[in-house]
């Protein structure tokens, strides 16, 4: 199908094309950059990586995002907020993977996890996974976990 320069297609029903034109100030969105992980070759859903996490009894919160590795070319990285009286470990970790694995299929676990005190919300209190990795989640925070697991 042709479509119209100047013109997106929007969605209709099922047998019926429509094409809505493009104003100078739009932006064509062809898929939302942060609906799918893509990891060694796999596309993966964030919400079912997160869903897998939440269900360990150390994970409060988490949020998984795509982490770029030289070998794989992408990784799911997981930022993980862990509930009182659990400790960030190397054995944590690792207990954590494989509940996931368990949890979801074995491409979908997180190969790294990084535990962190908080996450970053939007005004409205949602998970701004967008900024999970940033300066200013992972500054100190980082430091932090990097301390706690070197010791």
């Amino acid at each position: 199908m042709a479509v119209p320069e100047g013109t997106v297609v929007q969605l209709a029903p099922v047998g019926e094309v429509r094409t809505v034109p493009i104003y100078p100030t739009a932006t064509k969105v062809l898929r939302r950059n942060d609906d799918l992980i893509k990891a060694s070759g796999y596309r993966i859903s964030p919400t079912e990586v997160e869903n897998a996490l939440a269900s360990h009894p150390a994970v409060l919160e988490s949020a998984a995002v795509e982490s770029p590795d030289q070998v794989r070319g992408n990784i799911v990285k997981a930022y993980v907020v862990l509930r009182s009286g659990y400790v960030p470990s190397q054995e944590l970790i690792k207990e954590i993977q494989e509940h996931v694995k368990r949890e979801a299929t074995p491409f979908k676990y997180p190969w790294k996890i990084e535990f962190v005190e908080a996450l970053p919300k939007t005004q409205s209190g949602k998970l701004n996974g967008r900024n999970c990795g940033q300066p200013s989640l992972a500054g100190s925070l980082q430091a932090r976990s990097q301390r706690v697991l070197s010791n």
